[in-house]
């Protein structure tokens, strides 16, 4: 594989080897920009379900993922948008897009181009992306005749050095946008109740990050039909209003978020290739050795409320005596050393310092240990 070349799917499913393919992508993508561990990374580039490579690693594995009520619902209620020509979500978004929708064009493209039976998925993909290229082109020349509600788009995307499909709940195309111009608007659908102010923020601020991942998507697109670059500032959030199946939908800011996102896929490793250079020729990603040799970036608050190799990285650090097992704080003061039964020894005096940054460890922590030791003796 030349340098810069997209990764193909045969590739990827082999990096996978019996790993299942995730079918969130854009859920996976936007992990990556609240943890950079190269494990989670690496799993997200070549999509594989992280649930899946948590069963192949020793230990038990964290719960994780939405519950089976929560999909339930999920599927419910987008489902009752999306009845009668999907009446109920064009009267959310008319509440919410700052300019007065004409009537709306339905392209429903599960209905134009289904995933049938028989029919290979490349295939199909690849007539839903081009749908959507079409859509979007028209909107943006000013060649719509009216403005379009895209059911769910399909957008090609490029991360890494792997080639990626992310489907969006729903795209706008609005020949008359803010300025009078044509403008395109992400809409993303979630099943959990809008509470105003009081709104759960974690829920918020994930769903945002997947609608970073799909404004990156579109900035692709446009760059590659050689069309004019879209702000993407904001995109549309559709929740349920409380004891309901009603949708109520708000403009939500989403530009700082793809800027996080961009920071987060241009850390090293830049590419796939990077993370793999250490792993045996020809390793696949469902070997739990291979999995094992990945380095991990453990964050406790991050990883346990969303990781499925939560509780077995914590493990790893646990035994390793990384200051990552305890969190920020710990990490950023034993940095220099990376071991903590080695920063024990240098503090209580058994072990020589060795380097600058050893030296100024203790004498950074000697004054607090000295301070514990009186008052211990000050107690007893």
């Amino acid at each position: 594989m030349g340098e810069g070349t997209p990764l193909g799917e045969v590739e990827l499913a082999a990096l996978r080897g019996g790993l299942a393919p995730s079918t969130n992508t854009a859920r996976d993508l936007a992990a990556t920009a609240q943890t950079p561990c190269p494990r989670r990374r690496a799993l997200a580039v070549v999509g594989a379900r992280t649930e899946d490579a948590a069963a192949r690693l020793p230990g038990p594995a964290a719960p994780s993922g939405q519950s089976p009520f929560a999909i339930t619902v999920g599927t419910r209620f987008e489902e009752i948008l999306r009845r009668d020509g999907a009446a109920r979500l064009r009267e959310a978004l008319e509440r919410a897009v700052p300019v007065e929708l004409g009537e709306l064009e339905l392209i429903d493209l599960d209905a134009r181009h289904p995933w049938r039976p028989g029919v290979p998925r490349p295939e199909t993909a690849a007539a839903r992306r081009s749908a959507t290229d079409a859509l979007v082109a028209a909107c943006l020349r000013g060649e719509a005749e009216a403005d379009r509600l895209v059911l769910p788009p399909r957008l090609a995307l490029t991360v890494t050095d792997t080639a990626r499909d992310v489907e969006p709940d729903a795209l706008l195309c609005l020949r008359a946008g803010r300025g009078a111009q044509p403008e395109l608007l992400l809409v993303e659908i979630k099943a959990f109740v809008d509470h105003g102010h009081r709104t759960d923020t974690h829920d918020l601020a994930s769903t945002r990050l997947q609608l970073a991942v799909y404004a990156l998507a579109v900035r692709q697109q446009l760059a590659r039909l050689e069309l004019e670059p879209q702000p993407m500032r904001e995109a549309v959030v559709v929740l349920r209003a409380p004891g309901s199946m009603v949708g109520s939908a708000s403009l939500e800011e989403v530009h700082r978020d793809v800027s996080r996102l961009e920071r987060a896929l241009a850390r090293a490793p830049a590419t796939l290739s990077e993370v793999l250079a250490t792993l045996p020729e020809g390793a696949a990603l469902d070997d739990s050795a291979t999995l094992s040799a990945l380095p991990v970036r453990y964050r406790p608050h991050y990883c346990l409320a969303s990781c499925a190799m939560a509780l077995q990285c914590r493990a790893g650090v646990e035994e390793a005596a990384s200051p990552e097992y305890y969190g920020s704080p710990t990490r950023e003061v034993f940095a220099a050393i990376g071991d903590l039964r080695r920063a024990h020894g240098l503090v209580t005096g058994s072990e020589a310092s060795e380097t600058e940054e050893e030296r100024e460890l203790v004498a950074r922590l000697g004054v607090l240990r000295r301070r514990i030791d009186d008052a211990r003796r000050r107690c007893s």
